[in-house]
């Protein structure tokens, strides 16, 4: 390898990067973004999802029906701030299904019931990852906090310079992923135009570093089994093993359609 001062003009950088982007992280754009998704979850998203749970729920079909006449008439007629849920899919599957049940109304039967229904379930599988994707981005680090705290000054030391540490090699993986994938676009560029632009063994560098970073977080995992879970999300084999339906008609024939009045 040629003499590492050659790299220095590209480490620095990368380091400077490294330090901004950690101590940068909670930015007044980012603060007004937690502000407004504590109150989109608090004021639209929960008391829509909770209220389609209630509806779900119940046996009798009059007691349902005024149940979704109040839904849709505080969302749709006072104006309850839809444009809170910070998602057009949503907002649009949410005036779909409200179209669906105006069509309901005009004609009683049993087909439009149906597919109001399906609709409606449909809908509240989209509204509970919404609630709970909002939820997750609140409170991911609220198990973290709550269990560290209550440590004495050793251990939340201890449990705050891990945090740091996989955060840092975190980004730092990024970048060298970023590093090695330009090391070989101007290698590609040397032999097409005989030009280079990152100095000769850039991509060896960039290699070892990209597997120094590996190396490190493994490290560093050791010790973070230690620290309290930041995440309140299941883990990938959960969510494996956690069966999702999409939209198709062979899971409709298992959805149970209450009738319309019991």
């Amino acid at each position: 390898m040629s003499n590492i001062k050659e790299y220095i003009p590209f480490i620095i950088p990368i380091l400077a990067a490294t330090v901004g982007y950690i101590f940068g992280q909670r930015t007044t754009k980012t603060n007004r973004f937690y502000t407004q998704n504590e109150n989109n979850l608090k004021t639209v998203i929960e008391p829509l999802f909770l209220s389609i749970k209630v509806i779900m729920r119940e046996n009798s079909g009059f007691k349902r029906e005024r149940l979704l006449d109040d839904l849709f008439e505080l969302y749709i007629l006072e104006e309850k701030g839809l444009y809170q849920i910070g998602n057009k899919d949503l907002i649009d599957n949410f005036f779909y299904v409200e179209e669906l049940y105006k069509d309901f109304k005009i004609e009683k039967s049993e087909e439009k019931w149906k597919k109001f229904w399906i609709a409606l379930i449909y809908y509240y599988q989209s509204i509970e990852g919404g609630y709970w994707s909002n939820f997750y981005t609140l409170y991911r680090n609220y198990g973290w906090y709550l269990h560290s705290l209550n440590k004495n000054i050793f251990v939340r030391i201890f449990f705050e310079t891990i945090r740091f540490l996989k955060d840092t090699v975190n980004f730092l993986t990024s970048l060298s992923v970023g590093f090695l994938a330009f090391s070989l676009y101007d290698k590609l560029l040397y032999l097409i135009s005989d030009k280079r632009i990152m100095p000769e063994g850039s991509i060896v560098m960039s290699i070892q570093l990209l597997i120094f970073c590996i190396a490190l977080y493994g490290f560093i995992t050791i010790f973070d089994a230690f620290s309290p879970n930041s995440s309140q999300q299941k883990s990938f084999i959960d969510k494996l093993i956690k069966k999702y339906t999409n939209e198709n008609k062979k899971y409709e024939k298992k959805i149970r359609i209450p009738k319309m009045y019991e």
